[in-house]
């Protein structure tokens, strides 16, 4: 798991992450073409997300890794898991560009 110092995300409520708001085609909603490696999406991820929880703690879905909250351009909240490794690469990310 990453340290929490690492993590320049809100870490939200895992009630937020429900059936309704997962989007298993999150990567239309990011104008992004699917691919097997999930950093490509890394991009697009970093202009909506909004804030994270650990994927063990979903109510609905729930698995290892970690899963991002993102609002789209009508302000819809929509959420998707994220492997630790691809966390691990947009947080780092987001922490360079400060």
């Amino acid at each position: 798991m990453i340290q929490r110092s690492n993590i320049p995300l809100e870490e939200l409520d895992s009630s937020n992450f429900d059936y309704n708001h997962y989007a298993s085609d999150f990567w239309h909603r990011l104008d992004s073409e699917w691919d097997v490696k999930d950093d490509i999406f890394i991009p697009a991820i970093e202009s909506k997300v909004i804030g994270y929880c650990d994927g063990l703690k979903l109510p609905c879905r729930p698995r290892r890794g970690y899963a991002v909250m993102c609002e789209d351009n009508e302000f819809e909240r929509f959420w998707f898991h994220l492997s630790e490794e691809c966390f691990s690469k947009l947080c780092e990310k987001m922490l360079a560009k400060g």
